[in-house]
């Protein structure tokens, strides 16, 4: 990336804070920047978390100045193409956004907060790109928007709310003070572990034996920072084990098909299937003689 290039993020990058920062004074909203999540094993990096009585909007600026960018609905990958320089392929960012989205609900639940589903929403914005190749169905077109749409964008959050809005002010406070110290972007190890977790990159022994993360422990020590579990949902229960539960399921999905494999390469290539087809037949033959025995012992 040039100069000059450079500088045109940085000021597209600054317009969509200053744009937040607006709109969140005119709404009552607050907004918590730069924030690195630790879910054990692997950190989650947010642009912006804009945090207001309708929830949690999760909003992903992805900077490509002046670059055209290209995608669909369907499509796994989109390309962005300078004025200058190689066609660039990156993921899809809509699911990528919303599994982020997910994993704040899941932080939020491990801490005692646990909002409906219709309090979480997200939005991607691209900073300094050209998006009009960009085609994506309804509903997700608002989804998707670029710097200079932001605001009339976060205006139809308002307009066309998804709920009632009945997060208070105070419950607010309470999630932006979690969030606040939940955050470990300054942390160099947090940083080092991002992009982390895949059981396929992950050593087979370490998945096996780690203890489970310690986030509730974590959110534990917040818990008296300000009042706990802000509009639960009434029709799903709490349910303190489903980490432990999925760790579980994840330990013997990979642990069972390896002692199959063991106890199959123990019969055919160490003498296994001999030793115990030679312990069948003794126990046949053994079987028969004590069956002689007992027919001679009857005609006497």
């Amino acid at each position: 990336m040039t100069a000059g290039s450079h500088s045109a993020a940085s000021r597209s990058e600054n317009h969509v804070e200053e744009t937040l920062a607006r709109v969140a004074s005119e709404r009552g909203a607050r907004v918590v920047s730069d924030v690195r999540l630790d879910l054990g094993g692997h950190t989650q990096y947010y642009s912006h978390i804009l945090v207001d009585n309708l929830g949690l909007l999760v909003i992903d600026v992805l900077s490509w100045p002046g670059a055209r960018v290209k995608g669909s609905t369907g499509f796994a990958k989109w390309t962005a193409k300078g004025e200058s320089g190689p066609r660039e392929t990156f993921a899809n960012p809509l699911p990528a956004n919303e599994r982020r989205t997910k994993l704040l609900a899941e932080v939020l639940l491990t801490c005692g907060r646990r909002l409906a589903p219709e309090y979480f929403s997200d939005l991607v914005v691209f900073s300094g790109a050209d998006i009009s190749d960009v085609s994506v169905r309804e509903p997700e077109s608002i989804r998707i928007t670029d710097a200079d749409e932001l605001e009339s964008r976060l205006k139809l959050r308002y307009d066309f709310a998804m709920n009632a809005g009945a997060l208070e002010a105070s419950e607010v406070d309470d999630l932006v003070s979690l969030l606040r110290t939940l955050n470990r972007v300054d942390d160099p190890i947090a940083a080092a572990q991002s992009g982390r977790g895949s059981l396929l990159r992950e050593g087979i022994l370490d998945l096996l034996f780690r203890r489970q993360p310690a986030q509730a422990t974590v959110c534990d020590s917040v818990a008296g920072v300000a009042p706990s579990a802000p509009r639960l949902t009434e029709d799903t229960p709490p349910d303190a084990d489903t980490k432990e539960t999925h760790h579980r399921a994840a330990v013997a999905a990979v642990a069972i098909p390896l002692l199959l494999m063991g106890a199959a390469v123990w019969l055919f290539q160490y003498g296994g299937l001999s030793i115990v087809i030679d312990s069948l037949s003794g126990l046949t033959f053994m079987g028969f003689g004590q069956a002689l025995d007992v027919k001679a012992d009857s005609l006497r």
